[in-house]
């Protein structure tokens, strides 16, 4: 009888054996894929950082031309000043001159 109930479980045991042995092979294929491969969270951070160094990049491109445009308009009022200013002391030079 002993040897009949061995016969019986012998097999299940083996299968329950290559089950696990299995299972834990999955576990630690699962893992590795897991640890290899970037996080969603990974992801969407960088995606998001992108994101917004594209805006602002965007962002400081109008406000540098303004900026240019400023900086390029009081250049020009003052030459506009200038030669004003030369003008006159030109004419003043010239009527006393005269």
């Amino acid at each position: 009888a002993p040897m009949a109930v061995i016969e019986l479980v012998e097999p299940m045991a083996e299968a329950v054996v290559t089950e696990a042995t299995s299972a834990t092979k999955r576990a630690a294929r699962d893992a590795e894929a897991a640890a290899a491969a970037p996080s969603v969270e990974e992801q969407v951070e960088a995606a998001s950082e992108a994101a917004v160094e594209e805006v602002e990049a965007a962002a400081e491109t109008p406000e540098a031309k303004a900026e240019a445009a400023e900086q390029i308009e009081a250049a020009q009022e003052q030459a506009r000043e200038d030669a004003v200013e030369g003008l006159k002391e030109t004419a003043d030079e010239e009527s006393k001159d005269a």
